[in-house]
């Protein structure tokens, strides 16, 4: 026979993202309406494979699209590296 206990569980927190902010400039990064489709994304994903699993590190950068235009991509030309564009 089972006899069933009542334990009391401490209330849990969990963490959620509140608000993002550019690294470069700290403004805070938001959406102008639901049709404002301009957004960046800056990540590198080192990582290597194994059948057992993988492991590694992931870079992300919250930048705006000002910063991203007038700073990212002015350095980036500058070491010659140019844009490939696509159309949506």
């Amino acid at each position: 026979m089972k006899h069933i206990e009542t334990v009391a569980v401490p209330a849990t927190t969990r963490e959620k993202v509140g608000r993002v902010t550019c690294d470069i400039c700290g403004v805070e990064i938001k959406r102008k309406d639901a049709f404002d489709g301009n957004r960046v994304e800056m990540r590198c994903e080192k990582v290597t494979n194994y059948p057992e699993g993988a492991f590694g590190t992931v870079y992300d950068y919250d930048v705006c699209v000002p910063c991203f235009e007038s700073k990212v991509m002015s350095f980036m030309e500058s070491l010659s590296a140019m844009p490939r564009e696509t159309e949506l």
